[in-house]
């Protein structure tokens, strides 16, 4: 009897062990279940896109009409650019001329130009005509130039000699190349004789037909040379009758 009280003591205490044993692992099994549960309701609600808000009606006429006139601006102001970028063009680059273009131009600009010449060297001819040639040696008259020109023509056929004998005959400087022995005697035949330097008494005064001046260089006495430097007006030093 003993015996058997004894077995199953430890029999029933078997069984409580296996019940137990049995239970964790249900509750463990069952705590895995969950678990699973718990990730997979939680892959899902990630997976779940969010729901987006729809819009009003109104609201979207109104940025389509927003985004219609941002489109038509945004032409307008191109079209504008291009336009005004057209114009500058116009003006910068001006047009392309062509070869007959060009010809036609520089024809009429040598006309012009020709033209032009003609009237100055007309206007020219009208002024010496009416000041008259001798405006170009001081102290001659037209008339008197005139016959200036004909002597020294006329003198260009005579020898050095005889033009110096008529020099000092009229008490004039006999020095010098033809070409000025022939304008001394031409001068002296149509103004006259330059007389003596009325400062110095020994010095010969030298015209200068150009500033109509006569400037006296001085003389050589027996011994020295002596200077002068005077200078005359054509009414300070009146000439003398040339003598032939």
């Amino acid at each position: 009897m003993a015996r058997t009280t004894r077995q199953d003591t430890k029999n029933a205490k078997n069984k409580e062990l296996t019940k137990k044993k049995k239970d964790e692992t249900e509750s463990e099994s069952e705590e895995e279940e969950e678990e699973q549960k718990l990730q997979t309701n939680s892959k899902k609600i990630k997976k779940q896109p969010k729901e987006t808000k729809k819009a009003s009606p109104k609201k979207a006429a109104n940025k389509k009409a927003d985004k219609k006139a941002d489109k038509k601006r945004k032409a307008s102001a191109s079209d504008d650019e291009e336009e005004e970028e057209k114009t500058e063009k116009k003006k910068v680059s001006p047009k392309k001329k062509s070869k007959d273009d060009i010809e036609e131009e520089s024809s009429s600009e040598d006309e012009s130009k020709g033209k032009s010449l003609k009237k100055i060297v007309a206007q020219k001819k009208g002024e010496d005509k009416k000041k008259g040639a001798g405006s170009a040696m001081k102290g001659y008259t037209p008339e008197q130039y005139e016959k200036y020109k004909e002597l020294v023509k006329e003198l260009n056929n005579e020898k050095n000699e005889p033009l110096k004998d008529m020099l000092k005959k009229n008490d004039q400087a006999a020095t010098g190349n033809k070409e000025e022995l022939i304008m001394k005697v031409a001068d002296g035949k149509i103004l006259g004789k330059i007389p003596r330097c009325p400062k110095c008494f020994g010095g010969r005064p030298r015209f200068d037909n150009k500033t109509g001046i006569y400037k006296c260089p001085g003389y050589r006495d027996d011994t020295d040379y002596k200077n002068c430097h005077k200078k005359f007006t054509l009414e300070e030093l009146p000439r003398e009758e040339w003598q032939d």
